[in-house]
C-alpha cells in the first residue's frame, strides 16, 4: 500500500514540475516576443 502511496506522490510532484516549467516558459517567451 505504501508503494501505491508514494508512486501517487511522485506523479503529483512530476506533474507540478511539468506545469511549473511549462508555464514559467512557454508564458515568457509567448509575451516577451
Amino acid at each position: 500500500m505504501h508503494m501505491i502511496v508514494w508512486t501517487v506522490m511522485m506523479m503529483m510532484l512530476m506533474m507540478m514540475m511539468i506545469v511549473l516549467f511549462s508555464s514559467s516558459g512557454g508564458y515568457n517567451i509567448n509575451s516577451h516576443s
